[in-house]
């Protein structure tokens, strides 16, 4: 018996079956249900976690059916304080609390 696989390196782009919507972080509760994590101690700073004072905003899409599909830096308080590539490592577990 042979077998063949054959995978891609462009990246898959999602296809909605809805058009896609904006909700508040207040309104997650009522299109589903999170599981709530087990929580755990890191046991040092988190590289992607940015030294000294500072903020961000980024934008999260997600499926209906709760899976991430994108991350995107809006804005950050100063230069440098997050990036693109910073946000993209925060583990998915830490986004869901």
């Amino acid at each position: 018996m042979l077998t063949d696989c054959q995978s891609t390196t462009e990246p898959i782009e999602p296809v909605f079956n809805s058009e896609v919507i904006g909700i508040s972080p207040q309104q997650l509760n009522d299109y589903w249900q999170v599981d709530a994590p087990i929580i755990s101690m890191l046991k040092r700073r988190p590289t992607w976690l940015p030294k000294g004072k500072g903020g961000w905003t980024f934008l999260t899409v997600f499926d209906s059916n709760g899976d991430e599909v994108k991350r995107t830096l809006i804005s950050s308080s100063h230069e440098g304080c997050m990036t693109q590539n910073k946000i993209d490592q925060i583990p998915k577990t830490l986004l869901s609390l």
